[in-house]
């Protein structure tokens, strides 16, 4: 699995392609330029910068089958 960014179709990029299993949710913090993703297979939460660098597993206890994300930047 991986995940990529786009402008579109013909101009992809893969920003994560290692250590994923099935990536789900994702989503993008348009403040700090941050994605976050779950993971159901590996069951995690993830968050790696804009360019896919620094990335960290934020959550990976206690979680059943995440799948859904959603940021607020604002509100911290």
């Amino acid at each position: 699995a991986y995940i990529n960014k786009a402008s579109d179709a013909s101009q992809q990029i893969t920003l994560i392609d290692t250590a994923l299993h099935s990536p789900e949710g994702l989503a993008m913090d348009w403040v700090h330029k941050n994605i976050y993703w779950t993971d159901s297979g590996h069951k995690t939460i993830s968050v790696a910068t804009g360019d896919g660098k620094k990335r960290k597993v934020l959550i990976d206890t206690e979680l059943g089958e995440p799948r859904a994300i959603a940021v607020d930047p604002r509100q911290g």
